[in-house]
């Protein structure tokens, strides 16, 4: 049955919208991975399984900073990041091509053939 301290007719608590956005926020890294892991598996196998939230979570930190919000452009941005490792962060014609994404002058899906 119900809980002992709650009444069964009680009313479940409501979020404000910020903290809703907090909750859907709070889980994005895990769906990230998980689209990853289903869909690129391959770009998961050098990392150990316990190093790869965190993984997700940074390259998904990077992917905030030049403004990528959609799920597409973050799945995407983190399975570039891990094929790209440092040289996201250390090559150039990349980081021109990031900087012309968050200046919204060009979408990520633009930016990405030309990739080196």
């Amino acid at each position: 049955g119900a809980p002992q301290n709650i009444a069964p007719d009680a009313s479940p608590p409501l979020l404000s919208s910020l903290q809703v956005d907090q909750l859907v926020e709070a889980s994005v890294p895990d769906r990230v991975l998980h689209f990853v892991e289903l869909n690129q598996p391959q770009l998961l196998r050098a990392i150990p399984v316990p190093g790869r939230y965190e993984r997700v979570r940074s390259a998904l930190a990077h992917a905030r900073q030049i403004g990528l919000n959609g799920m597409r452009d973050l799945v995407n941005f983190v399975c570039v990041d891990l094929i790209y490792g440092r040289r996201m962060q250390t090559e150039p014609e990349i980081g021109a091509l990031l900087q012309r994404v968050a200046q919204s002058r060009m979408t990520l899906d633009e930016a990405l053939p030309l990739f080196p």
